[in-house]
C-alpha cells in the first residue's frame, strides 16, 4: 500500500486540529503510514527556531492543500558516489 498524501501538503490532525506541512514520511513494520508535519512560524521575526514537527498517523491527516512541490535533484548523497 502507497502513501495517500504527498509530501509538500498542507495537512490538518483531525482529533488534535495541529496543522502544517508534511515533511517527511515512513512505512511502519504493520502497515502504518506515519507522516512528519511540521507548523508554520507564526512571526519570523520573533521566533528564533523552528517550532517542533510531529508525527502523525495518515488516518488521522486531512489533506489541505498542496503548497510546496516537490522537486528531484541529485544531491550527492552516498547512493550517487556508490553508482558512478
Amino acid at each position: 500500500m502507497g502513501f495517500l498524501i504527498e509530501l509538500g501538503s498542507r495537512v490538518k490532525c483531525k482529533s488534535t486540529n495541529f496543522s502544517g506541512v508534511v515533511t517527511s514520511r515512513s512505512e511502519c513494520l504493520y502497515g502504518c503510514n506515519r507522516y512528519t508535519v511540521q507548523p508554520q512560524v507564526i512571526d519570523p521575526a520573533k521566533e528564533m527556531k523552528l517550532p517542533d514537527a510531529y508525527a502523525f498517523d495518515e488516518d488521522d491527516l486531512e489533506f489541505i492543500e498542496t503548497v510546496v512541490e516537490k522537486k528531484l535533484r541529485n544531491t550527492g548523497g552516498p547512493i550517487e558516489k556508490i553508482v558512478r
